[in-house]
């Protein structure tokens, strides 16, 4: 822990006591320091001790990419199910084509 870190806490511990010229001395050089420098030295602690903390914008996601991908996901579940009637429809007719009627069906010795 730096002597920095040591007399922040100090501070903290003599202002909840009751005693806040220790604090008010800190933020005085922190302020000073945000002048000179911008702040770009200071934690988010430090910053938020003089208000001007500033909070990262949250990250934006775009959702028309999850959204297509579902609708893509139910046209092919769609075309699955036609694919399959298809199937079973020629195999149906496969079946029937298989079964011969009249002369043909009293000369096929194969049976």
């Amino acid at each position: 822990m730096s002597l920095w870190d040591m007399m922040k806490e100090s501070a903290r511990i003599d202002a909840r006591k009751g005693d806040r010229t220790a604090m008010k001395h800190i933020k005085r050089t922190l302020h000073d320091d945000y002048k000179k420098s911008g702040g770009k030295w200071m934690n988010d602690e430090e910053l938020k001790m003089i208000g001007k903390f500033k909070h990262p914008e949250p990250m934006k996601i775009d959702l028309t990419g999850i959204s297509k991908g579902r609708l893509l996901l139910e046209q092919m579940r769609e075309d699955d199910k036609r694919l399959e009637e298809q199937r079973k429809k020629i195999f149906e007719k496969k079946q029937n084509d298989e079964n011969i009627g009249g002369l043909a069906y009293l000369l096929n010795t194969y049976k």
